[in-house]
């Protein structure tokens, strides 16, 4: 294909061998249905469709769209349907009523600049949740989702009420054209079926304060919402609750924060 793959300033998988140990990582059923995210040259697109039953491909160049447009029409690929929108703005709703899709799957090569807005977009989708969700993504970001206390962070936090995460494999820059200058990851996301605790947006919020100033403890990050209305002594005869608010939001596992989610609730509704 004559593409100035710079122009567009993505990365794209050339090395045979990885793109088929991505498609096997990724486990395709032949009566699935995924949507794929930035499909880009048709690298994992052609070889994902020759075993399932359909790809819904959103791509948001319109030269990329085109150029694979043209192949899927070449090589009569029936079950790939391209769509030229932006994933962040597309009606992903009336994309599944219009395809009729019941369930579905995710994939995607994620732009490094807007990974961790695509993935959140997903795992907080509150109307027809996919199965799960597997990405290509910068490897720094992706241990990020991972990381588990004592050395935790806001991704890892945030993305763990809504699903289980592992990373499958890691992609050396050299199997991309151009070379990119970090490593990459292809990480997977299955989500589950219910959050694991109710008000998941005002708990992101919640984590988020937390982790504004890393260093400091929770108390003091909770402090700047009101430093009034939390004082240490308030908590005196919580030991538990004490020791929690003493640590830093990394140390903490998911359920020492469930436990300081409702002072966080309280604070907001009077402040």
């Amino acid at each position: 294909m004559n593409l100035k793959n710079k122009d567009l300033g993505q990365n794209f998988l050339v090395n045979r061998d990885i793109i088929s140990r991505i498609v096997s990582q990724i486990k395709p059923e032949e009566d699935e249905t995924f949507i794929e995210i930035g499909p880009g040259l048709g690298a994992i697109t052609v070889p994902l469709a020759s075993k399932v039953k359909k790809i819904i491909a959103v791509e948001i160049d319109s030269r990329l769209h085109l150029l694979l447009n043209s192949d899927i029409e070449k090589f009569k690929i029936k079950n790939i349907k391209l769509i030229n929108e932006d994933i962040l703005k597309v009606n992903l709703e009336k994309i599944l009523e219009k395809e009729n899709i019941q369930k579905y799957r995710v994939y995607g090569s994620l732009p490094y600049s807007i990974s961790k807005q695509i993935i959140k977009q997903f795992l907080t989708y509150d109307k027809k949740k996919p199965k799960d969700l597997t990405f290509i993504i910068q490897k720094e970001v992706a241990m990020n989702y991972i990381q588990a206390p004592p050395k935790a962070t806001f991704l890892y936090h945030m993305s763990e009420i809504y699903s289980h995460k592992q990373i499958l494999m890691n992609i050396a820059p050299k199997n991309f054209r151009p070379i990119p200058k970090v490593e990459s990851s292809l990480i997977k996301f299955e989500l589950k079926t219910k959050t694991d605790i109710d008000n998941p947006e005002q708990y992101i919020k919640f984590v988020k304060i937390l982790f504004t100033h890393p260093r400091k403890t929770i108390l003091n990050n909770l402090r700047t919402l009101n430093k009034n209305l939390l004082n240490k002594s308030k908590f005196e005869h919580d030991n538990e609750i004490t020791m929690i608010l003493s640590k830093r939001a990394a140390e903490c596992s998911k359920e020492e924060l469930f436990q300081l989610f409702p002072i966080f609730l309280q604070l907001t509704d009077r402040a």
